[in-house]
C-alpha cells in the first residue's frame, strides 16, 4: 500500500533492491561490494527523499530543505521533536549504517545484514507515511483497498497483520481529518451592515432519524 506521498523515496529503495538482485552472491555474501555499494547509496537516498518529502507536506519550500547531513538532524529535530528524538536516533543509525559502512567504506557484504539494513530503511520511511498529511480522499481510499485485501482471506498470518496495522492507522487518519475539517468548515453570511463575512460553522449531532438535535 503506497500513497502519492513518499512516492519517490519508495521508489529508490525499490531501485536498490533490484542492483541486488542482479548481483551475485556465493556463501552468504555479495560477490562483488561495488553495486552493493550502489545500493546502499541508493537506499541512503530514499531515506533522505522520505525526509524532505515529509518536510514539503509540512509546508517547508525546496530551496529549504536541507542540503548537507546535519542540515537533516536539524530538520528532523524541528519538525519531528515530538517523537521524542526516536526519527533522529533512527536517522543516526542509518547514515552509519547505509551511508558510511555500506556505501563510502564498503563494509557491508552479508546478505542477511545487507537485507536487514533495507528493511529498517523502509520502516523509516513508512513512519513518515502515516505522518505526511494526505488528503482525506487518498486516506480513505487506502483504508478501502486495506479492506479489500483482508476480506479476501488469501494474506499469510504476518501479511494480515501488517495490513490490518495499516488498516487502523488510515482509519485513525480518517477521523483526525474529519474532526480537523469540522473544526475549520466556515460559510459566508451577511454582517448586520450587508456585507458579506466569514462565520465558523458547526455541525448540531443529529438523531438517527436525521433530526437536528438542541444542544441547549
Amino acid at each position: 500500500m503506497t500513497t502519492k506521498t513518499l512516492k519517490e523515496s519508495l521508489r529508490y529503495l525499490q531501485n536498490a533492491k533490484e542492483i541486488l538482485a542482479h548481483t551475485p552472491i556465493e556463501d552468504n555474501y555479495y560477490k562483488d561490494v561495488k553495486p552493493v555499494r550502489e545500493a546502499f547509496g541508493t537506499a541512503y537516498l530514499a531515506v533522505l527523499e522520505a525526509i524532505n518529502e515529509a518536510l514539503l507536506e509540512k509546508g517547508v519550500s525546496k530551496k529549504e530543505l536541507p542540503k548537507s547531513v546535519d542540515g537533516y538532524r536539524i530538520a528532523l529535530q524541528k519538525y519531528f521533536a515530538a517523537h521524542n528524538g526516536k526519527l533522529a536516533r533512527k536517522f543516526e543509525n542509518l547514515y552509519d549504517t547505509l551511508h558510511i559502512a555500506g556505501y563510502y567504506r564498503g563494509l557491508i557484504r552479508n546478505t542477511a545484514v545487507v537485507k536487514e539494513s533495507l528493511k529498517t530503511a523502509r520502516e523509516f520511511i513508512d513512519k513518515f507515511k502515516y505522518m505526511a498529511k494526505i488528503k482525506f480522499e487518498e486516506a480513505l481510499k487506502d483504508l478501502e483497498e486495506v479492506v479489500d485485501r483482508l476480506e479476501q482471506g488469501n494474506l499469510s498470518l504476518k501479511d494480515t497483520l501488517s495490513e490490518y496495522e495499516d488498516g487502523i492507522k488510515l482509519y485513525k487518519q480518517c477521523t483526525a481529518l474529519l474532526a480537523d475539517a469540522e473544526k475549520k468548515i466556515q460559510i459566508l453570511m451577511k454582517d448586520e451592515n450587508g456585507e458579506l463575512c466569514a462565520k465558523d460553522f458547526e455541525l448540531k449531532p443529529t438523531h438517527a432519524d436525521g433530526a437536528v438535535t438542541d444542544s441547549e
